[in-house]
């Protein structure tokens, strides 16, 4: 069952961070920092700026709260979850970030949390690396080991935060975080990568989306920092791609537009199948080179249709919505292909509940 829909966590605003460094060499005059738009499906970036003091300053605009951002001053790296219409203060040292004012406590015991968690379960997070990237591993075998991953770091985090008389908020971000994990991990396990090409997993269950609906609700408002949450959402939407791709329905398209050879459709036909060897084609090469445009144009035609129908079948609110931003954003701006219509922006507004 999905969460209610008591709160609406999208509310875009201005984040500021500042701060200080300790013992500041003046060997970096800026900084970067990078974070995870979840409903434009984009990792961004803002210049920080680092004075001759070593006080630094950057602002930037988010739409939710977050614990995807990731502040790199010079030779210091620093993690933080954040909210829209905050402001944060660092200081920064050999010893680590020390976070001060509003949500400092909160980003203090977060990064506490994360230690812990990292150092306690290294080994099995390596263990489930080596999991997904071999083709020798069924998905019930993958499924079970995620799934008792997880088991374990709930229990493991729940003493932890008794111990060391943790906020709750901190508690239930990370234990919204943990709990998506198997959902993320379970939905990239579809597919492989050999000698740089991505296949599909022939164990794939063929209902993965449904399966993993019922035990990780797409409408979630306390999951919304949580990466995890995002990636899973993000993969869904991969998997509507990977059908159209999948389709001879999506062949017939091509056909019907009258723009490609016989020849060209077979090619096309290879490259839609994973068969690794037309990659490498000079025939290949040059198809993409003359009609590889007109084919991407097919496609996200094709796609966003998909996206309407499918998201049509899915619980209206806040997964729904970063689905079909996700969509939108990548099928109409990511590459100015298309153009939005007045009937297609009325199915688009249909199926959000948050304009």
């Amino acid at each position: 069952v999905d969460t209610s829909k008591e709160i609406d966590p999208i509310n875009p605003g201005t984040v500021t961070i500042r701060g200080t460094i300790a013992d500041y060499d003046k060997s970096s005059t800026t900084g970067m920092l990078y974070y995870f738009d979840g409903l434009a499906r984009e990792n961004k970036s803002a210049l920080v700026s680092i004075d001759s003091t070593g006080s630094f300053i950057t602002s930037f605009t988010l739409a939710h709260q977050t614990s995807t951002i990731y502040l790199f001053l010079g030779k210091y790296g620093i993690h933080l979850t954040a909210r829209p219409n905050k402001e944060y203060e660092i200081q920064v040292s050999k010893d680590g970030p020390v976070f001060m004012g509003e949500d400092g406590e909160l980003n203090n015991q977060l990064n506490k949390v994360l230690i812990a968690l990292q150092d306690t379960f290294r080994e099995d997070n390596q263990l489930r690396n080596q999991y997904s990237d071999s083709d020798s591993i069924g998905f019930e075998t993958y499924y079970d080991f995620c799934m008792d991953l997880a088991r374990r770091k709930l229990i493991f985090l729940d003493e932890f935060c008794n111990e060391n008389q943790i906020l709750e908020e901190a508690r239930l971000l990370t234990e919204q975080n943990i709990k998506y994990e198997p959902a993320w991990a379970l939905i990239v396990f579809r597919s492989i990568t050999h000698d740089g090409r991505w296949y599909k997993r022939e164990n794939t269950p063929k209902d993965l989306v449904d399966r993993l609906r019922k035990e990780f609700p797409i409408n979630n408002p306390t999951a919304i920092a949580s990466r995890s949450y995002h990636d899973y959402l993000t993969n869904i939407l991969d998997i509507m791609r990977e059908e159209v791709i999948a389709s001879e329905a999506y062949i017939e398209t091509l056909k019907a537009s009258g723009k490609f050879t016989e020849d060209e459709i077979s090619i096309w036909k290879g490259i839609f199948s994973y068969d690794g060897v037309t990659y490498v084609t000079k025939e290949f090469q040059d198809l993409i080179r003359d009609k590889g445009d007109i084919q991407e144009k097919l496609f996200r035609e094709d796609n966003l249709k998909k996206m309407f129908e499918y998201s049509s079948t899915l619980p209206k609110w806040l997964g729904r919505d970063f689905i079909v931003s996700q969509g939108v954003m990548r099928d109409y701006f990511e590459i100015p292909l298309l153009e939005i219509s007045a009937s297609e922006w009325e199915i688009i507004s249909s199926l959000l509940s948050n304009q």
